[in-house]
């Protein structure tokens, strides 16, 4: 039996939504939870390079080790760990805890203890304070804190218990942000959806797709009809996908094809044609720019673009409403609903179209949040009357300070 830790990013219910569906192959269960921190048991080893690379929202993750009940217990328990791990080896370390409140000082008081705990038994270890209470995945990276001359030493707190152990892998921070902030073309008011939420949003849908066809084991086509500058399109490419996507814009057309031809030659696509994928089985997919669609599209006439039944996962942020110079008035937020409402109920029938059966989309529509109230659109609530059904809990994403949160459900096609 193996016991992992991963810590999730801060829009914690979608992080761990994602996490369970790429854990589903791996004979994994999550046993607790504590201050953004998961903790798994698993019968099989999970491979941490590859699930972080693969994850949009889990920032670092490692082996848990043992466990004790005593807090002070636990120096020697990582001194004798470090003495296995290092012995004659020259080496650099950090310590992070989880599940105890307001203990960045008690962090590096433990680190600077663990220093000379380190010399009395003759081993060469060099300290790196963390920030806070934590080393950051950027501080891992700088430091060079994994592998063979480095660690983090984790403790956390489960009630009485506190489990140790090492990080393993961490997110792989700058290539998500080349993938973010180096696309030429970036467009605030529409197709501002980040990279990890669409590459999040991917994985919940394949996750359900293979759910529901028991295991798919040809080729996923990830389709977006609210496609913006592309992102979901990127994403989808990254992880071995085919894709289309369409817009009502011509301009977010134009936006979508010059970010797909960036991402070609930005060596963040880098598939391996036909290879099954190490999650969810499917195999690869490795495409030339040309063999992309991307089409002017009203989204309720995608049926006429698009071959019915051809597509397994519809991964879409919508059109989430006009942006507002000041706060509207709650009768202004009501239309404006009422407008969406229609939008996404015309386009829930297209995009049933095509569908393959038990086809899955992943949806965000829009949640409005006011000083005193928030308006929400309602739409994935309640599915049935458009031929699907509601597969998921509902988890809300948003950005600090946003008054335009997101509402994330995973349906299926009945």
């Amino acid at each position: 039996m193996f016991e992992y830790f991963f810590l999730l990013g801060r829009a914690f219910d979608l992080c761990r939504e994602e996490l369970e569906g790429l854990l589903s192959s791996f004979d994994a269960k999550i046993v607790s939870e504590v201050d953004g921190v998961v903790i798994v048991t698993s019968d099989l080893e999970i491979p941490l390079d590859e699930l972080l690379f693969r994850a949009g929202g889990v920032i670092k993750a490692g082996r848990l080790i043992g466990e004790t009940s005593d807090l002070e217990d636990v120096r020697t328990k990582i001194v004798d760990l470090a003495n296995e791990k290092f012995s004659d080896t020259k080496f650099r370390f950090g310590a992070s805890l989880y599940g105890k409140v307001g203990v960045g000082k008690m962090v590096k008081e433990m680190v600077v203890q663990l220093d000379q705990d380190f010399k009395q038994k003759g081993l060469k270890g060099s300290y790196v304070l963390p920030d806070g209470s934590e080393m950051t995945s950027v501080q891992i990276d700088k430091y060079k804190l994994l592998g063979e001359k480095g660690a983090d030493f984790v403790l956390i707190m489960v009630g009485e218990v506190v489990k140790y152990g090492l990080t393993e892998s961490v997110q792989p921070f700058e290539q998500w942000s080349k993938a973010d902030y180096g696309r030429p073309d970036r467009d605030a008011k529409s197709g501002m959806l980040p990279p990890k939420v669409a590459r999040m949003m991917i994985n919940l849908g394949i996750a359900k797709f293979k759910k529901e066809r028991n295991g798919w084991q040809k080729e996923i086509t990830i389709y977006d009809p609210f496609c913006g500058s592309g992102t979901v399109l990127t994403e989808g490419l990254r992880v071995g996908c085919r894709v289309g996507g369409s817009d009502l814009s011509e301009k977010a057309v134009r936006d979508t094809i010059s970010n797909i031809d960036w991402l070609m030659g930005s060596g963040l696509y880098q598939i391996e044609e036909g290879k099954p994928d190490r999650f969810f089985g499917y195999k690869h997919v490795a495409l030339k720019a040309e063999e992309i669609a991307v089409r002017a599209s009203e989204v309720a006439h995608v049926q006429k673009i698009v071959t019915s039944g051809s597509i397994q996962v519809i991964v879409t942020e919508p059109y989430l409403g006009p942006v507002f110079n000041e706060d509207p008035t709650p009768g202004k937020l009501e239309r404006i609903i009422k407008g969406l409402e229609k939008m996404y109920i015309g386009g829930l029938s297209s995009m049933r179209e095509i569908l393959v059966p038990g086809g899955v989309i992943v949806f965000a529509e829009p949640i409005f949040l006011m000083p005193n109230k928030s308006y929400k659109v309602g739409i994935i609530d309640n599915p049935d009357r458009f031929g699907y059904t509601l597969e998921s809990k509902i988890v809300e994403y948003k950005r600090d300070k946003a008054f335009v949160g997101r509402r994330i459900g995973v349906l299926v096609k009945k």
